[in-house]
């Protein structure tokens, strides 16, 4: 399999990269985007099923809370995954699905440790000064894709990522706010793909037939389906910034041997 990122070697750019990069991998990571959607809505699901309220204030009883934690370990396994597809296409490596989903099952406990400490560290500099706490949450974002493409302990993970930001912090957090502007604009296209749909669908006397439950098919299907890109995108702009910087990062190392 032909590399990504040797497209870019020369222009370095991690935006460009990651466009390509999702453009590349989003057909072969969108059924784990949509999957990890699905597993999404399940606590909600059980809460209107059981009768409970919606609002994450309000008492659960334990099977809210199963559901929930399962959501949330799958939610992050599919990230790893996606991120491990993406990071395989971005090298050039061949890999299969079993594969992949056996290496985001491991990466899951690294993952939550160097999350957690991360989440403690944005704490601590946000109670300390607010900047130091912007600073770290940008530098978050690199988090995830150098638990896939690296091996370490959450420390020598978030410590290669903090050396990685070093002077490169403008450009992570430009495309972390383009990343972002992205998956608002994939979202309200959906949803306004599925509310064209339903028009068009009564123009045609076909709305009148179903009722509203056309309508509410048809925007929950597209919008999902469009909505559920977001982790393909957000996955694949995150990938490309950590290995572009961390590339540039090893270079700068070795330059100054």
């Amino acid at each position: 399999m032909r590399s990504v990122m040797t497209q870019y070697a020369s222009s370095r750019d991690p935006l460009l990269l990651g466009v390509d990069l999702f453009i590349d991998s989003w057909w072969v990571t969108l059924p784990a985007a949509l999957f990890a959607v699905l597993v999404g809505q399940l606590p909600a699901a059980y809460s209107a099923w059981q009768g409970l309220p919606l609002a994450l204030n309000e008492s659960k009883d334990v099977g809210w809370w199963l559901l929930m934690a399962a959501a949330i370990l799958i939610n992050l396994w599919a990230w790893l995954f996606i991120m491990h597809r993406q990071t395989m296409r971005l090298i050039g490596r061949s890999t299969t699905v079993g594969a992949a989903m056996l290496a985001a099952a491991k990466a899951i406990l690294p993952a939550s440790q160097a999350l957690t400490l991360m989440s403690v560290l944005i704490a601590i500099g946000s109670l300390a000064l607010v900047i130091p706490g912007i600073y770290l949450l940008v530098v978050g974002w690199l988090v995830l894709p150098a638990v896939v493409s690296r091996e370490g302990s959450a420390r020598v993970l978030i410590d290669g990522c903090l050396q990685s930001a070093r002077g490169q912090w403008w450009v992570l957090a430009k495309g972390l706010l383009l990343t972002l502007i992205g998956i608002m604009a994939l979202f309200v296209v959906g949803n306004l793909l599925g509310l064209l749909l339903f028009e068009l669908s009564l123009l045609s006397g076909l709305g009148a037939i179903t009722h509203d439950a056309l309508g509410q098919a048809m925007m929950s299907v597209i919008g999902g389906m469009l909505g559920a890109l977001y982790m393909p995108f957000a996955s694949a702009m995150a990938v490309a910034h950590e290995a572009l910087l961390s590339a540039r990062r090893q270079s700068s190392a070795k330059s100054s041997l």
